[in-house]
């Protein structure tokens, strides 16, 4: 576990398994530790992924949160089918009519099995 203090009055913890020494940047004026730049670089990533996930919600409202993490869990996996297949394929189509072909594939699917 690590602290660290940026600033008077502010403190923040840190815990990993990945670094086991406590290693400073001196690159930067302030100090940080590597444990610190490590996170920033992984919270523009999923920054950019939420920011892609509003776009078309398909999130319900519902009082109990294992049906909102299942939903979050989805929305996550069309995100990721959909940047696979934009690069596999050279995929030119938007999203929502991805999301569309995905889930009409998957209820033919689902009509066969029956």
């Amino acid at each position: 576990m690590i602290s660290y203090v940026p600033r008077k009055n502010s403190n923040v913890l840190l815990l990993t398994s990945c670094h086991t020494k406590l290693k400073v940047d001196n690159q930067q004026g302030d100090k940080r530790p590597n444990i610190m730049n490590d996170y920033n670089l992984g919270k523009r990533s999923v920054d950019s992924m939420d920011a892609r996930i509003e776009d078309f919600c398909s999130i319900r409202k519902t009082n109990k949160y294992t049906m909102l993490m299942f939903y979050f869990i989805v929305e996550v996996c069309i995100n990721n089918a959909f940047l696979l297949m934009r690069h596999k394929q050279s995929y030119q189509k938007i999203k929502k009519r991805f999301m569309r072909e995905l889930s009409a594939g998957q209820a033919h699917r689902n009509e066969l099995s029956k």
